[in-house]
């Protein structure tokens, strides 16, 4: 069920073949139900988070890029095998204290 209402079996066919788009109320609430990371369907979907949308309209054009140019090395970073895995001082949580220490 999703915000109140049942999906159906052609819907849910249509979602899987990709003839549908998924919404993000559809995707939270099959991430909820089948105990899947959000941020992952997300991407199967080529669907920006809606708080990330929501920061990346936040920054100047400039920032924008800049952050772009993060995401890019991250992703070249990990393919090279460079990239550690996030713990509790890597990551966001590091990013965090990064930003309010400058």
């Amino acid at each position: 069920m999703v915000e109140g209402r049942a999906i159906s079996q052609s819907n849910l066919a249509d979602l899987e073949r990709g003839y549908a788009p998924a919404r993000p109320h559809l995707i939270e609430e099959f991430a909820r139900v089948l105990e899947l990371n959000r941020d992952l369907l997300y991407l199967a979907a080529d669907i920006v988070p809606p708080e990330v949308a929501e920061e990346l309209r936040r920054l100047t054009p400039e920032e924008r890029e800049l952050a772009w140019g993060a995401f890019k090395q991250v992703i070249a970073d990990a393919q090279a095998g460079k990239l550690a895995r996030p713990g509790p001082a890597t990551g966001a949580a590091k990013a965090g204290r990064t930003k309010q220490a400058g």
